[in-house]
C-alpha cells in the first residue's frame, strides 16, 4: 500500500497533532495546580480560593478542553486503524511483523505508531510497487 506525499502528511499530522495535545492537557493541569497550592499558601480565605481557581478556569475553558479531548480522541482512534489497515495492506512486511506491529498499535498506541511511520510510511517509495511487477515480469519472460 503506497501513500502519497499529501497522505502520508496528513497521516503524520494526525500521529503527532495527539501527542502535543496531551502534553499541552499536562501542562495545563498542573498550572491548575500550582494555581491551586500557591493560592492557599498565601492564607487566603476559602471563598477568595474558589474564586481564583475557578477565574482562571472557566466553565467555558473546561468545556472546551472535554470537547477537544473527545475531538482528538475521535482523531486517534481514526489514526489507529488507518495505521492497523496500512500494516494489513503492505505486501512486503511478513505476516509475523505484520501480527507484531498491529500488537505494538493496540497496546503501545503513539510510540509504535510513530516507529512505523518513520519506518514504513515515510520510508517507502511510491516506485515499490512497479519495480516488484517489473523483476517478477522480467522473471516470467526469463523462464
Amino acid at each position: 500500500m503506497t501513500l502519497s506525499k499529501s497522505q502520508k502528511f496528513w497521516l503524520g499530522l494526525g500521529t503527532f497533532l495527539p501527542a502535543a495535545y496531551g502534553i499541552l492537557a499536562a501542562i495545563l493541569f498542573f498550572g491548575f495546580i500550582m494555581t491551586a497550592v500557591a493560592t492557599e499558601s498565601m492564607g487566603n480565605d476559602p471563598d477568595m480560593i474558589a474564586e481564583n481557581i475557578l477565574g482562571a478556569y472557566s466553565v467555558a475553558g473546561v468545556a472546551f478542553w472535554i470537547i477537544s479531548s473527545i475531538i482528538f480522541s475521535i482523531v486517534s482512534l481514526v489514526v489507529l486503524i488507518i495505521y492497523i489497515i496500512h500494516a494489513v495492506k503492505k505486501e512486503n512486511i511478513s505476516s509475523s511483523e505484520r501480527v507484531m506491529w498491529i500488537l505494538l498499535f493496540i497496546f503501545i498506541g503513539l510510540i509504535g505508531q510513530v516507529i512505523y511511520f518513520f519506518m514504513h510510511v515515510m520510508n517507502s517509495n511510491n516506485k515499490e510497487k512497479p519495480n516488484q511487477e517489473a523483476s517478477q515480469g522480467q522473471l516470467s519472460t526469463a523462464g
